[in-house]
């Protein structure tokens, strides 16, 4: 620290720098790396709805990250929706141009959405974004299994279609 400081970078900036280092490299703590070869999950989330500088109430989605291979099928189900509110999944590959979007297609509940990859196109992270399906302000809370299995999986019979 003491060639930074003679260098005229201070010490109150060394600290700033190693700050906002760690708080850019939390955002990273929202992609699953867990989620084994072969294995699935239940994730816990939320969306919310809050006013901004406007008197105009605005939705805040819920966003999350799950990795998988070339070729795996990914099957994202969303249920215990509570209180209910009418959701949709919006799932975009690691290429941007390749997204997926249900906004009732889980059998779990009448207005649940479900989203299943199969074959996923591209190996990486898959967002995963949740809210209400006309983005229309919603406070509720959720559960979505993960699931994350070789292509040709029965989880995946009937893949959602890219748009």
């Amino acid at each position: 620290m003491e060639h930074l400081a003679k260098s005229g970078f201070g010490a109150w900036t060394y600290l700033l720098a190693a700050v906002l280092g760690s708080i850019a490299s939390a955002g990273s703590a929202l992609a699953h790396d867990s989620l084994g070869p072969t294995m699935g999950t239940v994730d816990r989330g939320g969306v919310n709805s809050f006013l901004g500088t406007s008197p105009v109430a605005l939705s805040s989605p819920w966003v999350r990250k799950y990795f998988a291979e070339a070729g795996q099928c990914l099957a994202i189900d969303m249920f215990q929706v509570v209180p209910f509110a009418d959701l949709e999944l919006v799932v975009i590959s690691p290429d941007p141009s390749i997204r997926y979007r249900d906004d009732d297609g889980s059998p779990s509940c009448g207005n649940c959405p479900r989203v299943k990859i199969d074959p996923a196109p591209i190996t990486g992270y898959y967002t995963v974004i949740a809210n209400h399906f006309a983005g229309s302000p919603v406070t509720s809370d959720f559960l979505v299994s993960v699931l994350r299995q070789a292509g040709g999986n029965a989880a995946c019979t009937t893949p959602t279609p890219a748009f």
